[in-house]
């Protein structure tokens, strides 16, 4: 299992597999706890980062030729909201980098597995690359109307 996890500044590495989801819950429900979190707020956000490493992990698998890369994961603190940061591909070592193309960026909200984020989260932004995928999505602390 590959689950290299940097708590301290909110990273993780999952394989790009069903068997990276669980370490990526574990990671959460730790950032969502010392971010104060409650139970109803913790399993939007698990909901929402399953929904959306489902997505990236397909889509890693569709571009890879054989075995594809980890997916890297940044959590951060927003306001009363976090915000995940996926990023697969190769050349994707540098999530700043990648991240930072998406300021001001709409990014596609076309496929189905986005649309259904869209119920879950304040923001959703998909944006490609050369062989990669960077995903941002913002989750409330508080329920979407």
């Amino acid at each position: 299992m590959l689950a290299i996890k940097n708590r301290s500044r909110g990273r993780i590495k999952i394989e790009a597999a069903l068997s990276g989801i669980r370490p990526l819950h574990e990671f959460l429900e730790e950032f969502a706890a010392r971010a104060g979190w409650d139970r109803a707020a913790v399993d939007r956000l698990l909901l929402a980062a399953e929904e959306a490493a489902l997505f990236m992990i397909e889509k890693s698998k569709a571009a890879s030729k054989g075995k594809p890369g980890p997916i890297r994961v940044s959590a951060r603190e927003q306001g009363p909201a976090i915000v995940l940061e996926l990023v697969s591909g190769p050349g994707a070592e540098n999530i700043e980098t990648l991240v930072d193309k998406l300021e001001g960026e709409q990014g596609v909200v076309e496929e189905a597995g986005l649309r259904i984020l869209r119920s879950l989260v304040r923001a959703v932004r998909h944006l490609q690359f050369h062989q990669g995928d960077v995903l941002q999505i913002t989750v409330e602390s508080k329920p979407l109307n």
